[in-house]
């Protein structure tokens, strides 16, 4: 039975066996130990025991018949002998047959067997191990074949690495140990970075940032960082890269040189940086390239900003900026720190310079006045005695190097000048001394052929020097839209109501300086949101209307909105806020009103690239006052009225007769 288990443990119980083996031990013990009387009486039992047995051994054997085991049929012939033998003598034992005891021939079919299935198992065994041999024999052969192979392979791969390192046109070493130095292994492109062909040994960043931008304190931290990563976890080592930097500019003879480093962190088998690998590359022609197409950029940026604006408008622009510059300039060179009028003069050419360059879509250059606007706000809210002078010039300098690269792209770029079209060139001073000539000639003394040629050429003469307003506004009518957007409020109504009336060139610059800080107002401060309009049963856009009109020889200009209009209580709450006032005075209606002319103040908190400045109001009165012009202020309330809230108003400008004339005595009414 332990024999059966042995050859074919797959067909037999585990459990029987060491049930059988552990019954027919007792049996033994029994048989080996007691007399013969005792004995006797075990005989039967252990009869049906050997039968049992037998009974499994053939059902373990039929399952290894029935999956083909080597050696069971073999061994089921046996054993089928073998109980042949057993169930004779056990009959005979029993007389129940007249035989003899035949149980050492079936003992010896069954050794016979057993020899003819080992015999087969230890030949094919015999054999395995001999084809065993033969296979590993042959893969030997194979993997000395291979091992060649791959030496070869090896020592062509060497080839090409070494190769590669010496015509690769980048620098690539490894850096190791405590003192973070450059192994033996580097590209030859290394030595012409470091500019010596002796690096192996030397320290990394005192070898390649030599000549170079980068501080001592920043090379000694860029080294402490690569010390304290040797040895360590990589995590660590990520956490503390940002202090190497990638990329510096190098002096190397009479030229700069830009490179790009990048740092490799090597693990060892235990998961540690063992060393780093480095690669440095020449970046310099690429950033220039960069550089160039960004360039490109821009100017096509900026080119489709100026050729919105027509030739004409653009060319004063441009001479009011360089203006405003110079006369900034002239305030900082002569004026001693803490002067408060030049510094609101200052102030008030930079926030118009802006609102103009606003107006045309200009935004860098915007941008720029803003930022040089804020500088001179914080020196007004801090009357700051201290100018510093440097930083006012070189904030000039940006603002006007930016008005300058707007006249050479529209020069250069876009080929645009007055000069250049086709046009016949005529001094303004002749046109306008003729015009004065024509105004001075006594029509009813010439006949009427003559007459009409005289209108002809006087209406032709204004065509030339003068505009009427809705033309001389066209650029800050444009920009409403884009303002309003801005503030989240819908494009606003431009109503003109005009009698004729047209502006000479002087005139035309001051109404453009003025309408941009008046329009900019009115759609900050006094048009409401859309919603809240519609809530209070008005429309959605708002409405801003000038009107024109003849006074005692001077033009007047009415200009108003149907905004909420002045906000007294507020006007006046800022105006204690800033000094101006005591709060227990008591002050008219209009006396209120009048503050939102004083410098510097608005009655907004914050400050935007629109408003908020206390800058647009002043700057109006200041531009009129210079061009012998005035604003005054009308409410809709009596002037010494207590009474505060919100109250109607309007802004009547008052021009002198040199500024204007009348083309058509029939007026017009114009909405935008």
């Amino acid at each position: 039975m332990w024999f059966l288990y042995t050859l074919f443990p797959q067909d037999f119980s585990k459990k029987l066996f060491q049930t059988g083996l552990a019954i027919s031990s007792i049996f033994w013990i029994i048989c080996l130990a007691t007399p013969l009387k005792i004995y006797s009486q075990t005989v039967a039992p252990f009869q049906v025991f050997t039968l049992l047995c037998i009974v499994v051994g053939f059902y373990g054997l039929a399952k290894a018949v029935f999956h083909r085991r080597p050696g069971a049929l073999v061994m089921i012939a046996g054993c089928i002998l073998l109980t042949a033998t057993v169930i004779n003598d056990i009959l005979h034992s029993a007389r129940l047959i007249n035989t003899s005891y035949i149980i050492g021939f079936g003992i010896y079919a069954l050794v016979f067997s057993q020899s003819v299935v080992l015999a087969t198992i230890f030949s094919k065994a015999f054999r395995d191990v001999e084809i065993g041999q033969k296979k590993i024999k042959r893969l030997n052969r194979q993997l000395e074949d291979h091992i060649i192979n791959l030496d070869a392979i090896v020592d062509e791969k060497t080839r090409e690495i070494r190769s590669i390192m010496t015509h690769i046109q980048q620098g690539i070493c490894l850096v190791e140990g405590e003192q973070v130095k450059v192994s033996s292994e580097y590209s030859k492109h290394m030595e012409q970075i470091a500019g010596s062909q002796d690096i192996a040994g030397q320290r990394l960043v005192d070898l390649i940032f030599q000549d170079s931008q980068i501080s001592s304190d920043l090379k000694s931290q860029m080294h402490s960082t690569l010390h304290a990563a040797i040895g360590e976890d990589p995590i660590a080592f990520e956490a503390n890269a940002h202090l190497l930097t990638h990329e510096f500019k190098r002096q190397i003879g009479s030229s700069v040189r830009t490179y790009e480093i990048d740092w490799n962190p090597i693990e060892d088998d235990q998961g540690l940086i063992d060393k780093f690998l480095v690669a440095i590359k020449d970046v310099t022609s690429l950033r220039t390239l960069q550089e160039e197409s960004l360039q490109r950029q821009n100017e096509l940026k900026l080119i489709s900003e100026i050729i919105n604006v027509p030739i004409a408008k653009f060319d004063s622009f441009i001479i009011s900026c360089r203006e405003f510059i110079t006369e900034n300039r002239e305030a900082v060179a002569r004026s001693s720190a803490g002067d408060r009028e030049a510094l609101t003069k200052m102030f008030r050419n930079m926030h118009t310079l802006k609102g103009a360059a606003r107006s045309f879509s200009f935004d860098e250059l915007a941008a720029l006045a803003h930022d040089t606007e804020t500088y001179y706000q914080q020196l007004r809210d801090q009357h700051d005695t201290n100018w510093n002078q440097d930083k006012l010039f070189q904030d000039l300098d940006a603002v006007e190097k930016m008005i300058e690269i707007y006249a050479r792209i529209n020069a250069e770029k876009l080929g645009r000048s007055q000069e250049e079209t086709d046009a016949i060139i005529i001094d303004r001073d002749i046109v306008e001394e003729n015009m004065a000539r024509l105004s001075r000639m006594d029509l009813e003394s010439f006949q009427d052929g003559d007459r009409d040629l005289i209108i002809d050429l006087k209406q032709l003469f204004n065509n030339l020097v003068y505009n009427p307003l809705n033309k001389v506004l066209e650029e800050q009518i444009h920009s409403l839209g884009k303002i309003a957007s801005d503030l989240g409020k819908a494009n606003p109504i431009l109503r003109i109501e005009d009698p004729g009336i047209s502006f000479t060139k002087p005139a035309q610059e001051l109404m453009i300086r003025v309408f941009t800080h008046m329009f900019r107002n009115s759609l900050d401060h006094g048009i409401e949101l859309p919603d809240f309009r519609q809530n209070h049963g008005k429309e959605a856009q708002g409405q801003l209307n000038i009107k024109m009109y003849l006074e005692h020889g001077q033009l007047k200009l009415e200009y108003w909105d149907d905004g909420a209009g002045l906000n007294l209580p507020l006007i006046k709450k800022t105006a204690i806020r800033k000094g101006l006032i005591q709060g227990n005075e008591s002050y008219g209606a209009l006396e209120i009103g009048e503050f939102i002319f004083h410098p510097g103040f608005s009655t907004k908190r914050e400050v935007s690239e629109i408003s908020g400045r206390g800058v647009g109001m002043d700057a109006m009165r200041g531009f009129l006052e210079d061009h012998n012009a005035q604003i005054d202020l009308w409410i809709d309330a009596a002037p010494d009225s207590k009474a505060l809230g919100f109250v109607p108003c309007k802004f009547i400008l008052t021009l002198p007769e040199t500024y204007f004339d009348i083309i058509s005595s029939q007026g017009n009414a114009t909405a935008a």
